[in-house]
């Protein structure tokens, strides 16, 4: 399931998105954040509330896959969840979320 979707996430089609969106509910954190990462790449701005709810996951590494991703969509839409993510207890998620707010502050 991880490298499917890793493989979907290569297509660079929005019709994978839905799958991509599923898969970030996977009970493999693995899939989850190949599922992420795959979004990201996409730049898909209806994948922002999905990549919202993995930024509040309670995992580091899927935290910071979501907030670069969200990053790399760079749309204001978002923005808060990058900005709740500047308090996160991990050092790297919040310097990620630093270097995505730069990317939603040129987008905006």
């Amino acid at each position: 399931r991880c490298e499917a979707a890793n493989s979907i996430g290569k297509l660079d089609h929005e019709a994978a998105v839905p799958a991509l969106m599923d898969a970030t509910r996977d009970e493999l954190w693995q899939v989850r954040e190949k599922a992420v990462d795959a979004l990201g790449k996409l730049g898909s701005v209806r994948a922002i509330p999905v990549l919202g709810e993995c930024a509040r996951d309670t995992m580091s590494n899927l935290r910071k896959a979501a907030i670069g991703a969200l990053g790399a969509i760079g749309h204001r839409d978002g923005l808060p969840f990058v900005e709740t993510a500047m308090d996160d207890p991990d050092p790297d998620v919040r310097k990620l979320a630093r270097w995505a707010m730069s990317k939603l502050d040129n987008a905006a």
